[in-house]
């Protein structure tokens, strides 16, 4: 299984494992909004608390964890509850997503170079 980092766009090339199960894309293609959508939502407790969190709406917010979902063929939030409860599958992707976050802060931190600030010429 291989990964493909691009911009914000996580594309996973052939299928992958979730907890030990086999787990294939429908369209192939999460992205690193989505799954940040869905591990503040989930770590929050609410979507209400994580939109703002990320500077989003609720609709936005609610629209990318849809599309993750579709991403990976399975429902992440047990929506019949109040609040919303993490499925078998959410709790598994929970962990794997707050890793990828953490390295996708590490890249900024480590890797990623900020340029250097514009140098001023003072006109008389």
């Amino acid at each position: 299984m291989g990964f493909e980092l691009s911009g914000a766009t996580l594309g996973v090339v052939g299928c992958g494992s979730i907890g030990g199960r086999v787990v294939t894309t429908n369209d192939e293609t999460m992205t690193l909004k989505q799954l940040e959508a869905f591990y503040w939502a989930a770590k929050l407790g609410r979507m209400s608390i994580a939109a703002p969190r990320l500077h989003v709406t609720y609709a936005t917010l609610a629209r990318r964890i849809a599309d993750l979902e579709e991403s990976v063929g399975a429902q992440l939030f047990d929506r019949s509850s109040k609040p919303a409860d993490l499925t078998s599958t959410g709790r598994r992707l929970f962990p794997l997503a707050g890793k990828i976050l953490d390295l996708k802060e590490q890249i900024s931190n480590e890797v990623v170079t900020v340029p250097a600030a514009p140098k001023y010429v003072e006109l008389r």
